[in-house]
């Protein structure tokens, strides 16, 4: 409505221009006349406090967004201000990620705005000395406004790519310290065991009476867990966010956890593309998590996995033909570890997890999430 108001100021009622109008240009014709010597106050105002951006190719850039500011303000005084479009949103962004990639803190940036303002305010109150003072304070709010608007949403786009560049960086660091790990276990530790696993096997085999002692016997129990316990924290580091598909990640787990019973069926029907890569993660988890619990407790020939995805929501279950268990005691006691990670998981995801049970009647547990796709991509809520 304020903006609307201050067209109307400026604008005769039949259309034609009046004395208002003709103030608006001559103030815009004097902040164009006026712009290389605002650049160049800024720039030295930057270079005195040893700002980063004064390096190339930071200036230049830095100085492309300071015109686009003038400009913006410049068009304001004559007609209401427009939101800069898609391809200034997408610019910041891309700035953002340069100055993320060389370490250049967005605390220049927000500082850069402020000196920048500080020397373009100076300038749009000697355009407005001869203009009539209640024109002129109409015309320098809206001036100030355009500037305000404009700085925000270039800061504000620039500062989504930089978040989004250290994002990504935190995210395949963890993931490559993960895999490092996983290797380290595996090559280091995983391969000590298996080869005292198989001296303690010779050593068995070459007892004069075939019977090992018990302490012998201790042993060889105590490596055997300790190698299996090893196996499956492989599985899981190498896992933890799937690189591919649902089911090619959740059959790499099997494999890398060395499980071998019960036979598990993996089916996905839908487009994961529909899902963001956190969402699919959480999700990945979720279901390796209570295949841990088939595998480890059901006693099962059968385990079989159904994700079914469509646009707006996830419908999973996992059901197995073990021997099965009291739901509510279980889930009561406390003691349910497994199952309550998997539910406060699920909950987390906006969704909800059922449990179906009976001692000798198989387990099948049945997972539903909604959530939504931003405009323009996937993910969730």
């Amino acid at each position: 409505m304020a903006d609307d108001q201050e067209s109307r100021d400026v604008t005769a009622s039949d259309g034609s221009p009046n004395r208002e109008t003709s103030y608006a240009a001559q103030m815009a014709e004097s902040l164009e006349a006026s712009r290389k010597a605002v650049l160049h106050a800024y720039r030295e105002a930057l270079q005195a406090e040893g700002s980063a951006l004064c390096k190339s190719p930071h200036w230049e850039e830095c100085e492309s967004q300071a015109n686009a500011i003038i400009s913006d303000c410049i068009s304001s005084v004559e007609r209401d201000w427009k939101r800069p479009d898609e391809r200034a949103r997408i610019t910041s962004m891309e700035l953002g990620r340069r100055r993320a990639f060389d370490g250049v803190h967005p605390a220049y940036s927000f500082h850069a705005c402020t000196v920048l303002f500080e020397v373009f305010l100076g300038h749009a109150h000697r355009a407005a000395l001869y203009i009539p003072g209640d024109i002129a304070d109409q015309l320098l709010v809206r001036v100030m406004r355009a500037f305000n608007s404009s700085a925000d949403f270039r800061v504000q786009s620039a500062m989504q790519g930089y978040d989004a560049f250290l994002l990504m960086k935190v995210r395949n660091a963890n993931s490559d310290d993960r895999l490092q790990l996983a290797r380290d276990i595996h090559d280091h530790l995983g391969s000590s065991l298996a080869m005292t696993l198989r001296c303690l096997e010779l050593h068995e085999a070459q007892e004069l009476d075939g019977v090992p002692g018990k302490r012998l016997r201790d042993a060889y129990s105590s490596i055997q867990e300790v190698l299996l316990y090893t196996r499956k924290l492989v599985g899981d580091l190498r896992v933890s966010t799937p690189r591919a598909g649902l089911e090619a990640s959740l059959k790499e787990f099997l494999v890398n956890a060395h499980y071998v019973s019960p036979k598990a069926r993996i089916t996905v029907s839908g487009d994961e593309k529909w899902m963001d890569r956190k969402f699919r993660g959480e999700l990945f988890v979720v279901l390796r998590e209570c295949l841990r619990n088939t595998f480890n407790y059901a006693k099962a020939s059968l385990v079989n996995v159904a994700i079914d995805i469509a646009p707006h929501e996830i419908n999973a279950s996992v059901e197995d033909d073990g021997e099965g268990f009291d739901v509510a005691a279980v889930l009561g006691s406390g003691t349910a570890s497994g199952l309550s990670s998997v539910r406060e998981r699920v909950a987390e995801l906006g969704g909800r997890a059922r449990w179906t049970s009976a001692p000798g009647r198989g387990t099948r547990v049945v997972f539903h999430i909604p959530y939504t796709r931003p405009l323009g991509g996937a993910g969730h809520r």
